[in-house]
């Protein structure tokens, strides 16, 4: 019960953001580095060349610097169809994005990072893909999330 008083009297004082009991961590995506970057899901077509999307995360807090973690949560029909790396600039960032404790980064007030995700097929008609970057704020609202996200040669293969 002390809880939701608490909740309340920041409710009702204006005080949820100061509280930090939102974040203000969010995703958008591009199919160019410069944008325009979109909050909207992608959607795209790969065929036998690879081809490289852009993820940003972005802090909309006006003071807060955040702690960010970014996860590869891609799949596809066929597992085997695609490789996907992972970049920070030219730093490759693969293997932690695809490790259990993911790519750590720090994201100030007011600003954003943009990652590159270079999308090989393997096969000359690959199938459907979803390439779904997932970010969680680690500090200081532990939990909250964003995902960028691209429907490649599907119109739904993100949905299920």
């Amino acid at each position: 019960m002390a809880a939701l008083a608490l909740l309340t009297a920041l409710v009702v004082a204006g005080g949820v953001a100061h509280g930090r009991l939102i974040s203000y961590l969010t995703a958008s995506v591009s199919k160019h580095p410069d944008g325009p970057f979109s909050h909207d899901p992608g959607h795209a077509t790969v065929g036998a060349k690879a081809r490289s999307f852009y993820v940003r995360a972005e802090n909309n807090s006006p003071s807060a610097k955040m702690q960010v973690q970014l996860t590869d949560n891609s799949f596809a029909e066929t597992s085997s169809d695609y490789r996907i790396r992972w970049y920070r600039g030219t730093h490759d960032v693969t293997r932690a994005a695809n490790s259990a404790d993911g790519y750590v980064f720090k994201l100030a007030a007011q600003s954003n990072k943009v990652f590159r995700a270079k999308v090989k097929p393997r096969v000359n008609h690959p199938g459907a893909l979803c390439l779904d970057a997932g970010f969680t704020e680690l500090h200081p609202t532990a939990g909250a999330k964003a995902f960028g996200f691209f429907y490649i040669n599907s119109p739904g293969i993100c949905d299920g």
